[in-house]
């Protein structure tokens, strides 16, 4: 688990728009594997992508790449995205 502040208007929202889940026997906010990803992909250190990659290929529910979109347009980071495809390849 991990606890960040708000630094950004990017987590901000990934705060406002977190969804509840269960853990064992409390209930918690957890960030949309979309925000998840945007948020490492802003923050874009080694393991960030890394964390992407694994948010990408062993997620429960694929991404919604729609939405992964919108969110990456909002926040200035669609050239990001397309440069961190384009390594992937």
């Amino acid at each position: 688990m991990q606890f960040l502040p708000a630094p950004t208007a990017l987590v901000q929202e990934a705060i406002l728009e977190a969804r509840t889940a269960q853990v064992g026997n409390q209930q918690t906010k957890v960030f949309t594997a979309e925000h998840a990803v945007a948020i490492a992909l802003q923050t874009n250190r080694a393991t960030d992508r890394l964390k992407i990659e694994h948010l990408m290929e062993s997620g429960r529910d694929p991404l919604d790449e729609k939405r992964l979109l919108a969110i990456l347009k909002t926040h200035g980071l669609e050239e990001r995205w397309k440069k961190f495809l384009e390594g992937r390849q």
